[in-house]
């Protein structure tokens, strides 16, 4: 799957597309109980979208996670009374990880009919400034320098103010014309890949971020992103040669380390899957939810019924209140009959 197989034309009805689907998809939040929100930045206070944010519970476990918005923000709702941590880590590899802790403290108040009422909700926020990486040697050309034309920049600088300010189908319309006005517009065409990610547009996603890695090969962000995009729509070989570049200019990050170890999964090349997968949980400190669960596919797929036990554990252990948790202990004690009976 390659770009020279669209026509510039179709590109840009695929683009019209994400901008129509992407303008129906409303974000809500959660009115009830506590808040937690907050903004991540980087260098020259920078919002950082598509950063991972975890809310993790008193024992280090993770609760919940979500992804920074176009505009570095991040919101859970819902969030129950006590210590809590929020530790966030961004998709550029130059930035260190950050852990914040806090605690919420409610108050429970009982009625002369025995009925009790929590009140006293709180709305914590906390600001996250990522700092560099003491050991960032430059890994994937943070700094591109591309010649682009005024009038496409001031697109481009628009649609980005548009899309800070939660003016998303503003946001894209205006990356689309930027794009128009400079079809090498690596920037533009960097985030508008980002953007069709986050509303599931993978054929247009592909499409931009392909021409964003033909402009800049040391992209790690685009190489990610296609890499996902191009795995999500069941291109296992390319979205495997897209993570390895993405691996290539940064060998250390767990995502992408997660997501070969999937697409090697659903390639049934499971001695590779595993030694990716093994390699995330080391360098996460065991702290990533899905490596639990992707290990746990595996070592079922490999017939390693005890392995695929434990790592099911260990999932529930992070996330004991997940919907699924029913579903989970039926499959953790199967998993153990099966390694008996084996």
């Amino acid at each position: 799957m390659t770009v020279s197989k669209f026509k510039y034309a179709a590109f840009l009805a695929v683009v019209f597309a994400a901008i129509v689907a992407f303008g129906s998809v409303k974000t809500t939040f959660g009115q009830g109980g506590n808040v937690v929100s907050g903004e991540v930045t980087g260098l020259d206070s920078r919002p950082l979208y598509d950063a991972t944010v975890e809310l993790l519970n008193d024992y280090g476990s993770a609760i919940k996670y979500t992804r920074t918005d176009g505009s570095g923000r991040y919101f859970f709702s819902g969030v129950s009374a006590g210590r809590f941590s929020i530790r966030v880590r961004a998709l550029e590899p130059e930035y260190e990880e950050q852990t914040q802790s806090e605690e919420i403290v409610n108050f429970t108040r009982e009625a002369q009919d025995g009925t009790r009422t929590i009140s006293g909700m709180e709305r914590k926020q906390l600001d996250f400034r990522l700092r560099v990486r003491k050991d960032f040697m430059g890994i994937t050309a943070a700094v591109f320098v591309q010649d682009v034309p005024p009038n496409a920049k001031t697109l481009y600088d628009k649609a980005v103010v548009d899309l800070n300010e939660k003016r998303d189908k503003e946001g894209l319309a205006g990356l689309k014309a930027a794009i128009e006005a400079f079809p090498k517009y690596f920037a533009a065409l960097e985030r508008f890949g980002m953007e069709c990610i986050k509303i599931k547009q993978y054929p247009v996603s592909v499409t931009l971020l392909q021409i964003a890695v033909e402009v800049n090969p040391r992209s790690y962000r685009s190489w990610y992103g296609l890499a996902y995009s191009l795995n999500s729509l069941n291109y296992y070989d390319e979205a495997l040669t897209a993570v390895k570049k993405a691996l290539e200019l940064y060998g250390g990050s767990t995502e992408a380390l997660l997501l070969a170890g999937v697409v090697y999964k659903s390639k049934k090349q499971f001695p590779d899957s595993e030694k990716h997968l093994l390699k995330a949980k080391e360098l996460s400190k065991d702290e990533m939810l899905m490596v639990n669960w992707h290990l746990a596919l595996l070592y079922k797929e490999m017939k390693k019924f005890i392995d695929a036990a434990r790592e099911l554990k260990a999932y529930l252990k992070k996330q004991p209140d997940s919907k699924d948790a029913e579903m989970i202990k039926k499959l953790i004690a199967e998993f153990e009959e099966k390694a008996k009976a084996s």
